[in-house]
């Protein structure tokens, strides 16, 4: 597990590094962080570390966005420790003149046979909508032309944001941040991973769910293993947060 740290937001981000054989119990892999986000250069190393994969020739790729300019960057390393070789240029950004050109947010990458897939959120004139990208290696992306989930329900008050994506015997699966607070979160079900059908009981998380009173929840991820989903949630307040962990076993789709 990678995970955001930091003292001021936005500024500096300091990205620590963790394992766990059950998902449940945790440790960290050393004292001081893996990356941080002075190293990015673009972007003014504000960014916001979202999304690391393990790449086809096993390099790890760790995916973040820039806070305010709203692109997409990539970063490299032979070990999650690193050293991390950060892209000179985004990979991704806003297209101008396009639903999206207001700025990029929070990608989900996922690999999918010999294609990389990216779900990201993105600012538009209404709110926020979820896009999707391609790419055969992870550096060069092509955008589907429109956004693949908009928030056409009354509870998300014209936004769906940070998406969270995996792949399991339900089809793709998705978890994503709407309505009028960041603490509520809906699911959505595809069978292409274009097309998506929203969960007819959203949403699914509201700070009702949460093991602490009065909690807010930014940063997640959304994983599938052996029958199970994990969902990691970053829980507090603007004080400090740790990381909390729900689960689902079984299939939505029965």
């Amino acid at each position: 597990m990678f995970f955001n740290s930091f003292t001021s937001w936005p500024g500096i981000i300091k990205v620590g590094y963790m394992t766990s054989e059950d998902g449940y119990h945790w440790q960290m892999m050393q004292d001081v962080s893996v990356f941080t986000t002075d190293q990015i250069p673009f972007g003014g190393g504000k960014a916001d570390v979202s999304s690391v994969i393990v790449m086809q020739d096993g390099t790890w790729a760790m995916y973040f966005h820039t806070v305010g300019g709203g692109e997409i960057g990539r970063a490299t390393a032979a070990s999650p420790l690193g050293p991390w070789a950060v892209d000179a240029d985004p990979v991704l950004k806003p297209s101008p003149e396009a639903w999206d050109a207001l700025g990029l947010g929070w990608p989900s990458i996922v690999k999918d046979g010999s294609e990389y897939r990216m779900y990201y959120s993105a600012q538009t004139k209404e709110g926020y909508a979820i896009g999707f990208a391609t790419s055969t290696a992870g550096i060069h992306w092509t955008k589907h032309n429109d956004p693949v989930l908009v928030a056409d329900a009354d509870w998300e008050y014209a936004k769906v944001d940070r998406p969270r994506v995996t792949k399991s015997p339900d089809g793709w699966v998705m978890i994503f941040q709407a309505g009028a607070k960041i603490e509520e979160r809906g699911l959505a079900i595809s069978d292409d991973g274009i097309h998506w059908e929203k969960y007819s009981g959203n949403p699914m998380f509201t700070k009702d769910s949460f093991p602490i009173p009065n909690a807010k929840t930014w940063d997640t991820n959304l994983l599938y293993h052996d029958g199970t989903y994990y969902y990691f949630m970053e829980l507090g307040t603007l004080s400090g947060t740790d990381i909390y962990l729900t689960t689902h076993t079984g299939l939505f789709r029965k």
